[in-house]
């Protein structure tokens, strides 16, 4: 998660695009000024940005250097969420919470998978997704996750 509460510029950004989520704090700032500094991008940028919000915006963000705040991050597929800054801590807190609670290995597989789909085909995909399922039935997390289920309380997932 990039908790952005300030301004993430240049390899700010960069490193808050290598992140699952960003999520910024209203009054946070974004941007990639590295065009007019007569500097290049790097950490993958120019590969990651046009993914997540379309080619034609990528290039405005690059070659203009716009800083954009939280909630025009969110319109165009930047980040993940926009929270006021008096609830910007917490809400951090309450989303990594939630992402600790996960089966370890199906997320491991998922960021894999979700990583590799702008560059596979969807034959590959439904490949790795079957030897997916068939790893995470044979860990210990996907009986714990079967018997929560069947006792309807929150699975306890331990990366076994």
């Amino acid at each position: 998660i990039a908790a952005v509460n300030g301004y993430a510029l240049g390899a700010g950004a960069e490193m808050a695009l290598a992140c699952d989520f960003i999520v910024m704090a209203a009054s946070a700032r974004i941007g990639f000024p590295e065009i007019g500094l007569g500097a290049f991008l790097g950490g993958g940028v120019t590969n990651i940005l046009p993914r997540l919000v379309g080619l034609a915006k990528a290039r405005e963000l690059i070659f203009l250097g716009s800083q954009i705040d939280g909630a025009e991050a969110v319109r165009i597929g930047l980040a993940l969420r926009s929270i006021p800054d008096k609830e910007f801590a917490a809400s951090i807190r309450t989303l990594a919470s939630e992402l600790s609670k996960k089966a370890p290995f199906s997320m491991q597989l998922a960021k894999e998978q979700l990583a590799s789909a702008a560059h596979g085909t969807f034959d590959s995909a439904l490949t790795a997704e079957l030897e997916g399922m068939m790893f995470c039935s044979t860990t210990r997390d996907w009986q714990e996750g079967v018997d929560a289920f069947a006792e309807k309380r929150s699975p306890i997932f331990r990366g076994e």
